[in-house]
């Protein structure tokens, strides 16, 4: 398990998204299987539902 935060985590996907969306990144391991997949759109998908409960995780934080 990581030690990354919840901030870090969102941070990381943010720029992965940002570089799958430009075409920079092709190919993803987010399995951490040590084998690149190219990147699908239940990818990308999977990926903004992570950053939108991140992003909510983060709201009710700084709300209390």
């Amino acid at each position: 398990m990581s030690s990354e935060s919840w901030t870090e985590e969102r941070d990381r996907l943010v720029k992965l998204l940002d570089s799958v969306r430009s075409g920079s990144t092709t190919h993803v391991n987010e399995d951490r299987s040590h084998q690149l997949h190219p990147t699908t759109a239940v990818d990308i998908t999977a990926l903004e539902e992570r950053l939108a409960e991140l992003n909510d995780r983060l709201r009710v934080n700084d709300a209390n």
